[in-house]
């Protein structure tokens, strides 16, 4: 197996990310508006990375750190994670999850968070596997 590198994204990667974002979680993006919206996120503080197979984008993570109303400190929302199809069971996904934990780690972090849809069971099971627990449930209204 190649090594996986994970690193910050650049504008290069936007369309990379953009098709992860459509054939690996399903959200149909047009290019610009998705272009526009990472440089959105992150000019407010998001943390975007991407995971590279020899010199190819197979993944990415999103996640932002905040602050808690319930306890002291802050925590990490992990927004979005995404792997190619053909590259998911070669620990893409595993490697961005280590990669933020090791950021976790590194900035006294001591809590990261994320959703996951609950049609998707084989996600759910990944975050399982590397202990993550299931905490409470998820809701939205769309006006």
């Amino acid at each position: 197996m190649s090594k996986i590198n994970v690193r910050n994204i650049a504008k290069f990667d936007y369309e990379s990310v953009c098709n992860l974002i459509k054939n690996s979680l399903g959200y149909d993006n047009e290019f610009a508006v998705l272009s526009a919206r990472l440089n959105r996120l992150t000019d407010n503080g998001y943390i975007t990375l991407v995971a590279e197979v020899n010199d190819m984008v197979v993944g990415f993570v999103g996640f932002l750190v905040m602050s808690a109303y319930e306890f002291e400190g802050d925590y990490i929302r992990i927004l979005a994670l995404a792997s190619d199809k053909e590259y998911q069971n070669i620990v893409v996904g595993t490697a961005l999850l280590n990669t933020v934990e090791k950021y976790a780690s590194d900035n006294d972090i001591s809590t990261i968070v994320l959703s996951s849809g609950a049609e998707r069971t084989k996600a759910h099971c990944f975050y399982e596997n590397r202990g993550y627990h299931k905490y409470g449930f998820g809701f939205k209204k769309e006006m």
